[in-house]
């Protein structure tokens, strides 16, 4: 079958025949169609080799605990059902081409996923060199517009991919970005993270994507393959970009009722996981706060 995949053609080029391979394998041996197995086997594989740095072999990147790895790590735009589908999709494919069993006990339940902790101090600085030591003006802007976005206002993956110029406000009051889809809302950008946002209005073109401008779709692979087509001393994901905005905000003291709106986030007990990495404050600081 012909297959046109939503990455970069280089990439395509370095892992297309493998891919293809092993999705021709693969499919008549389990209940997925050619098609259903590409859209899950495609990033599995540019995310082993570029973010993972695994050799393309198959007893290297089809096992049980690869899958995992990549379902945590390399899909935190996901929903739940969304990575368990995948999940499935990979684990069967994984099945057919070793002969491996799935151990069922060790599988990972597929509630919200864990949080890797935030990006530190030192992290943040690297980030911003990343961001304005790539090799065009438009990489550039879009670098910088990712981490605006991000680490600015918080944003995950699809919502950061679905933003366009237009939905970006500049005002004396600062930056605003209003994020559409499942949970819409307006957010306020960090002064640190806004400049980038600035630059993008001032370019214009208010219809166009605020993230990588030439795109034609909200591609959920875009974000992976920006950044896997740039050295980076450390790693870029979203989701714990998204992480380090959250813990801003804790330790900033951002009032509660704001701070749940902004993060498109219903309830409290959500936060929970990320209190591990907030800062504790002196005993002076606690009675100081108590006391009002």
């Amino acid at each position: 079958m012909s297959y046109t995949p939503n990455i970069d053609s280089e990439h395509w080029a370095e892992i297309g025949p493998f891919v293809t391979d092993v999705v021709t394998e693969a499919a008549p041996h389990t209940a997925y169609s050619e098609p259903e197995l590409f859209t899950a086997v495609t990033p599995l594989v540019l995310w082993a080799l570029k973010s993972a740095d695994l050799q393309l072999r198959r007893e290297t990147v089809f096992t049980q605990q690869v899958v995992e790895r990549y379902v945590d790590e390399g899909m935190g735009s996901y929903t739940e059902a969304g990575r368990g589908t995948i999940r499935s999709r990979l684990l069967r494919t994984a099945e057919a081409l070793t002969g491996m069993t799935v151990d069922k006990a060790a599988l990972k339940g597929l509630g919200p996923s864990e949080p890797t902790a935030p990006y530190s101090a030192d992290d943040l600085a690297v980030l911003r060199t990343w961001a304005t030591s790539q090799p065009t003006g438009a990489r550039q802007t879009s670098a910088g517009v990712l981490l605006a976005l991000a680490l600015g206002a918080g944003l995950a993956g699809r919502e950061i991919l679905a933003v366009r110029v237009r939905d970006i406000d500049v005002s004396d009051h600062g930056v605003v970005v209003t994020v559409r889809g499942e949970r819409p809302r307006d957010v306020g950008v960090v002064r640190a993270w806004e400049a980038a946002l600035i630059e993008r209005v001032r370019s214009g073109g208010a219809d166009k994507f605020a993230f990588r401008e030439a795109r034609t779709s909200e591609n959920h692979n875009a974000i992976t393959d920006f950044v896997a087509r740039s050295a980076s001393p450390i790693t870029i994901q979203a989701r714990r970009m998204r992480t380090t905005w959250l813990v801003h905000h804790m330790n900033a003291g951002t009032p509660i009722p704001i701070f749940l709106e902004a993060a498109g986030i219903v309830s409290l007990e959500a936060l929970d996981r990320f209190l591990v990495f907030a800062d504790t404050p002196s005993r002076a600081e606690t009675l100081r706060s108590l006391r009002g």
